[in-house]
């Protein structure tokens, strides 16, 4: 039955028709598989017709091509949750065109959806099968080969459904004396507004791995058997420089010799394979002796052991070369993202985000750009490595905005722009607004920030706020008067942030990542707005800062009443009571409040009771006439940003 379903599928292929939906879902039985690598802890499985997928592929307009054209080819995918997703096709360059050349059977190619800038994709299709990294707002998802034994067969998950098998340990940066003296003092470290996106910057990227590495993607690898190998390096830099077009601007492409970089054989190659310090070393002599120092921009060796060390020196010729990622498991997520991503993100002069001094954050911390708490959950964090600090177990696939600003001014003004290839990308970077500061809000209370966007290109944007705070190291803490409280979460279509996150709120709940103060102190806020343009255009970016008070004289703001599970009489009045908590006073100065109701448990509260209340602590209001049993009230300040709700749903008769 599958067979002829296949069959019927390709012959949809093969007609005139641009959009195709080339597999069937499989039982989850069918995950049994003796050399499968990647064990998701959920994930679900389809067949894959290769073959209409690459004659798909064949037909793909090239990355300029592809914006002229008003129609593109399509592919329609499953995701974990059980969605369908069609994405519009354009083919990319990630490998230098003589390497694409000489290896046709590995192609890569980007995917975006109509109407939904939070959804993208990177794709590669090789002998082994597709795999892509799709970013969704449920979360990035992977699409892999079950097994190295069916190229058909494939697997698609969610990234926070993988276990780490082996967990890797801190990892060392090394500023060299040419970047130091463009890096930005600590008294500066607080970073100037971004915008980016009119250029793309191009960087040339070696590659080149150890014969452990080699024998682990394929134990049949030789001195001419490498293209198994090279589609493994193709999958880590196309999924590696999705993140990096996005955030940066910046896109990776493999060398024309990367092959010539592929040792197969341990006992010959010329790596130490598990000492990442001394293949530094070895991989600037290497790279040096095999391409020349003229022909690549930023190299790096993969490896199975040796951890993760690199150089600031993209396109410094003394360390370009010098970065390396080893590791056990060198796939899934947790390598490409938390480990490689990270490691190249030390080469173009990023350091360590995190504020955690425990587990691995130990001896680790980067006292000008440690602006997460905890372990960080952005790329140069260590989400999952610091013990009872960790914020989450895998790195989200974007940068901090004190990443983004230190790779920006690494690559436009600093050591990285005197190499790579810079071109007009034709898009217009987006326009970040953030409401005025200088307010103050009470301690230990919700708050919620909404910023602005705007885009002459008229591309769909997403947003993202993070904490702009430094201080000292440790564990976080409500009651420091300084240091990050909030963590970061991925970019979203809504331009509005919780404080804390609503499901924690609603649920009652205290997480580590988001501790709302008790103590007087300094909140700094960054707006990134994202354009998310893909190839060949650049990724469009624009940030917007926010800086405003929080006062122990007045707080905590809270609702009393209704507080609880009860039940009220719809079109009947409502006794609604609050405490003030001394912001009727200055310096929160809130002399009135707005009242509404949710009728959805707290997701959203679109119904407006009273505007304008006098903040007394107590007002009456009318209830809408519709029965529900999921009943919150809000209470939020009329000109200022905190607020807060019922603890518990109540039931409108």
């Amino acid at each position: 039955m599958a067979n002829a379903a296949l069959l019927s599928l390709a012959c949809l292929a093969a007609a005139p028709a641009h959009a195709i939906q080339p597999w069937v879902e499989v039982a989850e039985a069918a995950a049994d598989a003796p050399d499968r690598q990647i064990r998701p802890t959920q994930a679900r499985l389809i067949d894959l017709d290769v073959h209409a997928v690459q004659s798909l592929v064949a037909t793909l307009p090239s990355e300029t091509q592809a914006a002229a054209r008003q129609a593109l080819p399509t592919l329609t995918l499953p995701m974990p949750n059980g969605e369908l997703i069609t994405f519009q096709l354009h083919a990319t360059e990630v490998m230098a065109p003589a390497l694409a050349a000489r290896y046709p059977q590995i192609r890569t190619f980007a995917g975006t959806v109509s109407g939904r800038p939070d959804v993208r994709a990177r794709f590669d299709l090789s002998p082994r099968g597709l795999r892509a990294q799709v970013f969704t707002p449920q979360g990035e998802v992977y699409i892999d080969p079950l097994s190295r034994s069916r190229a058909d067969r494939h697997q698609i998950y969610y990234t926070r459904h993988l276990t780490r098998s082996v967990k890797r340990p801190g990892d060392r940066f090394l500023p060299t004396p040419h970047a130091e003296s463009h890096r930005p003092s600590v008294a500066e470290a607080a970073p100037a507004a971004t915008r980016i996106g009119t250029d793309l910057y191009t960087y040339r990227i070696a590659f080149a791995t150890t014969g452990e590495y080699a024998k682990y993607h394929d134990p049949a690898a030789s001195s001419t058997n490498k293209a198994l190998v090279l589609a493994e390096i193709v999958n880590v830099t196309n999924r590696v420089t999705g993140v990096y077009e996005r955030d940066l601007g910046i896109r990776l492409q493999l060398v024309d010799k990367t092959d010539a970089l592929i040792y197969t054989s341990a006992s010959t190659d010329p790596y130490a394979n598990d000492d990442g310090e001394t293949m530094l070393g070895q991989n600037i002599s290497t790279l040096k002796k095999v391409l020349g120092i003229a022909n690549f921009d930023i190299g790096h060796v993969l490896s199975t052991g040796g951890g993760g060390v690199a150089y600031e020196g993209v396109c410094d010729d003394d360390y370009k070369a010098g970065g390396v990622t080893g590791s056990e498991d060198p796939i899934t997520d947790a390598f490409y993202i938390d480990y490689v991503a990270h490691e190249i993100g030390h080469q173009f002069g990023a350091d360590h985000t995190f504020n955690s001094v425990l587990g691995s954050c130990n001896g680790n911390r980067a006292s000008d750009q440690a602006y997460e708490p905890g372990s960080g959950t952005t790329i140069m964090a260590y989400a999952g490595i610091c013990g009872k600090d960790d914020i989450a177990t895998h790195s989200d696939a974007n940068f901090h905005a004190i990443s983004v600003s230190r790779i920006v001014q690494y690559t436009r003004t600093g050591v990285g722009a005197t190499c790579g290839q810079v071109t007009a990308s034709g898009n217009t970077p987006p326009q970040a607004v953030a409401p005025a500061g200088g307010f103050t809000i009470p301690i230990d209370t919700p708050f919620e920030l909404t910023g602005k966007g705007s885009d002459a290109n008229r591309d769909r944007l997403t947003y993202q706020w993070e904490q702009m705070n430094l201080g000292s190291g440790g564990s976080p803490s409500a009651y420091l008067p300084s240091a990050p409280l909030f963590r970061s979460y991925p970019p979203s279509t809504s331009s509005t942030r919780v404080f804390p996150r609503l499901t924690d709120l609603l649920a009652n709940r205290a997480t580590l990542g988001e501790k709302l103060p008790k103590v007087s102190r300094t909140l700094n806020f960054r707006l990134t707005v994202r354009d998310n343009r893909v190839a060949p255009s650049s990724g469009g970016l624009a940030t917007a800062d926010l800086r405003f008070n929080v006062s122990a004289a007045a707080g905590p703001f809270r609702v009393t009443a209704p507080n609880a599970t009860g039940s009220y009489t719809g079109g009947a009045p409502l006794s609604v009571t609050w405490n003030p908590a001394n912001t009727q006073n200055a310096p929160v100065s809130c002399a009135q409040v707005d009242i509404s109701l949710s009728t959805n448990g707290g997701q959203n509260f679109s119904q407006t009771l009273a505007k304008a209340v006098p903040n007394t602590g107590s007002a009456t209001v009318t209830l809408p006439t519709t029965p529900t049993t999921l009943g919150r009230i809000k209470i939020k300040c009329s000109n200022n940003v905190f607020f807060d709700v019922s603890d518990k749903n109540f039931t409108i008769l």
